[in-house]
């Protein structure tokens, strides 16, 4: 624990944590219902919190790292609170806003999976950002799991932990790493087959590809969610034959930069009427399946939204809001989030089905033949979600 320290956060002094008691917790729940991944608790003379917020995908909620760090602090510990992330990015203002992060020096790091996968400008969150820090780009040291766990591996006398962590170096390189060197290779044999002479006359070629890419991409993507669609509504009638109450919308639309935005409605007529809400399903509680930036690879999730931002509910709406996320916590589905302010309940989609881009051709496949392993994957990851939410919503009504 003390060498993942000081590999974390050099400019420290953890000598004094050398031989303490460690407690390990996952999904430490906060006072606001927030659940930081792992709670490492070293006991002794002087408490100390380590804290790991992983975020290989997952985008951040509103204050999250701020409320994460604020409530470490109240715990009247010291403590060091560890953002672990795909490429070393850090959180965004949204869930770290800019003006609060000079106050944190010394309790927050960004540390990436693979230091082979970083990417050099978003990377900068740690040192650039931080007012008062001074960082000089060209001796940036990247701190990356996939190191980390490298160095452990050399130094363990024992077999079976050794090819655990050998194991587990070569899933973080495999994983945040090496896709993303494999494209950067590919990227430079197609430039130095376009710069030879004899292949100059291709240059034309590859700048019309280059301009139909994003729209060829929305067109696979377009295809492959309207069969996907229907599959995901024609299991309505099987699993709920006898209800007419629930109704199904598709949406997808592609905006001028040819971002897509692909969502899937499912609500009932028989859910509360929140009076001014502000979604298409007449006010009320809708369960979703989306992707609000298609080749972003953080987006690809379905949950619950509330037809009303937390804050604008009045107390009964606030109440209803509360039973469904308790309801839903008492299920304890693997990979169920909860939220405070949109979505009550969430969960993403598995990490190598995150990224469509990645399986063009596969999708393409799946569209004319109306079936596949990666349709058949997210029909049941909607219904596993849905099922479940239907049935609390359901119970939801029946209370006074």
């Amino acid at each position: 624990m003390q060498h993942f320290l000081e590999f974390a956060k050099d400019d420290r002094n953890w000598n004094h944590l050398a031989s303490h008691t460690v407690n390990v917790e996952t999904e430490h729940s906060t006072y606001k219902g927030r659940r930081i991944d792992i709670y490492v608790e070293i006991l002794g003379e002087k408490p100390f919190v380590l804290a790991i917020e992983n975020k290989p995908y997952a985008g951040d909620q509103e204050n999250q790292v701020l409320d994460y760090l604020k409530y470490l602090d109240e715990k009247k510990r010291d403590f060091l609170l560890v953002y672990l992330s795909s490429g070393g990015q850090g959180p965004s203002e949204w869930s770290f806003p800019l003006h609060e992060r000079g106050e944190w020096t010394e309790n927050f790091t960004v540390m990436a999976y693979s230091e082979i996968g970083v990417d050099p400008i978003q990377s900068q969150f740690t040192e650039n950002e931080k007012p008062g820090l001074q960082h000089e780009e060209e001796n940036q040291e990247v701190k990356s799991l996939a190191k980390w766990l490298k160095v452990c591996k050399e130094k363990c006398e024992v077999d079976r932990l050794r090819w655990f962590l050998n194991d587990a170096e070569k899933f973080c390189t495999k994983t945040f790493g090496s896709s993303k060197s494999a494209d950067d290779i590919e990227v430079r044999i197609v430039e130095e087959f376009l710069l030879e002479k004899e292949n100059h006359k291709y240059l034309n070629v590859a700048c019309a590809v280059n301009k139909a890419w994003p729209s060829v991409v929305n067109k696979v993507a377009e295809r492959f969610f309207e069969q996907l669609t229907e599959k995901i509504r024609s299991k309505i009638p099987e699993k709920y034959p006898s209800r007419d109450d629930l109704k199904f919308k598709p949406s997808l639309t592609f905006d001028e930069d040819q971002k897509g935005f692909l969502y899937l409605y499912l609500h009932s007529t028989n859910w509360v009427d929140f009076k001014n809400g502000n979604f298409e399903t007449e006010n009320r509680y809708r369960i979703v399946f989306c992707n609000e930036k298609r080749n972003s690879p953080d987006r690809w999730y379905v949950g619950v939204e509330a037809p009303k931002e937390r804050k604008s509910m009045e107390p009964d709406e606030e109440n209803y809001f509360k039973k469904f996320k308790e309801g839903l916590r008492a299920l304890e589905i693997p990979g169920v989030k909860v939220n405070d302010n949109w979505n009550p309940g969430y969960m993403y989609a598995e990490d190598d089905k995150q990224n469509w881009e990645q399986f063009l051709e596969k999708l393409l496949d799946e569209s004319e033949q109306k079936n596949g392993e990666i349709s058949d994957y997210y029909v049941k990851f909607f219904w596993k979600f849905a099922d479940k939410a239907i049935g609390i919503l359901d119970k939801i009504e029946k209370q006074p």
